[in-house]
């Protein structure tokens, strides 16, 4: 049984307010990038390394993507393709669908975007690109419209991360997380700094960079930082809990192999917050899902909760999320 809200979602889906916003294919994002004609750019690939058959992956990668673009265009119309830099909130409040088509990176691009409305991930390539975070292709989403109009859909509700970065009297607002925080020095050859704060403790932490991830980060970045944690990494994008784990923790006193701090792999429950002092004198960063990036210097307080606006993706009655 849906709950009223998404019985009303699907009372109320015009189509005509469903926008698609496609991914840029590497071969479209390199030709713009270099400023290149399609034989200067694959002389360009062969000077650096490419085979043949990397050329023409690539290549099948891009002609997949265009004929899922023609199909999205073919079910919705071409006004309501929307390319990927003309994106902005505004479009999307005005949506009651969000249509990511391209991968997982470009679905969480598409998820900063999106508040409280529907969103859909397709993935343009499914021959070359699984998509952990996609649960369509471009061939089923006409068949599938029609099942959202019949009430014959799932909406998940993906936990997000929110965050605010304290400077001093300014607070800003950081950008929603669908996946993952990581806090950083600038220069990957300096070590990070700082003081993390949780449920009354407080631990001087220094290694590569902390990570704070959702359940949809848990299968990423999050995953290889935590193998010698010693437990099983991996929890459900639905779960309302972040995880975080410090990269190549740097602790004298560690003659464990792994480290001594105490708050080296911690859970951050609905409720709580995470505060993480800056310490380091270089300049760090924080980024969100490895795309949106905020300075951070000596002294900057950042504040991490579970965000109470999830994300809302539309998945077949038979997905479970994972």
């Amino acid at each position: 049984m849906h709950s009223k809200k998404y019985q009303e979602d699907a009372d109320n889906m015009n189509l005509k307010k469903v926008i698609v916003v496609p991914k840029v294919s590497v071969f479209d994002y390199s030709k713009s990038q270099f400023k290149l004609t399609e034989e200067a750019l694959f002389a360009k690939w062969r000077d650096e390394g490419m085979t043949e058959r990397d050329i023409e992956n690539v290549m099948r990668a891009h002609e997949n993507n265009r004929k899922a673009v023609d199909t999205m265009k073919s079910i919705f119309g071409e006004d309501n393709i929307i390319h990927r830099d003309s994106l902005n909130k505004d479009l999307v409040r005005e949506s009651d669908l969000v249509i990511s088509l391209g991968g997982d990176d470009h679905f969480q691009y598409v998820s900063h975007f999106v508040d409280s409305q529907l969103i859909m991930g397709v993935n343009s390539d499914p021959i070359s690109s699984e998509g952990n975070m996609l649960y369509f292709h471009a061939g089923e989403v006409a068949g599938f419209i029609e099942n959202l109009k019949s009430e014959h859909f799932r909406v998940e509700e993906w936990t997000r991360l929110e965050a605010q970065i304290i400077s001093g009297k300014n607070t800003l607002n950081v950008v929603l997380a669908s996946s993952q925080y990581a806090i950083l020095t600038e220069d990957p050859e300096e070590m990070v700094r700082y003081r993390l704060q949780l449920n009354g403790k407080s631990e001087i932490q220094r290694g590569s960079g902390l990570i704070v991830a959702t359940g949809v980060g848990s299968t990423g970045w999050y995953k290889g930082a935590s193998k010698y944690a010693g437990r099983n990494c991996k929890f459900p994008k639905t779960e309302r809990i972040a995880k975080l784990i410090l990269r190549e923790p740097f602790d004298k006193e560690d003659t464990s192999g792994i480290t001594t701090y105490k708050m080296y792999n911690s859970t951050l429950l609905e409720g709580d917050e995470l505060t993480l002092t800056y310490l380091s004198h270089g300049l760090g960063r924080l980024s969100t899902d490895c795309q949106v990036k905020y300075d951070l210097i000596r002294g900057n307080q950042v504040k991490i909760r579970i965000s109470p606006l999830n994300l809302r993706v539309i998945a077949r009655q038979e997905e479970v999320a994972k």
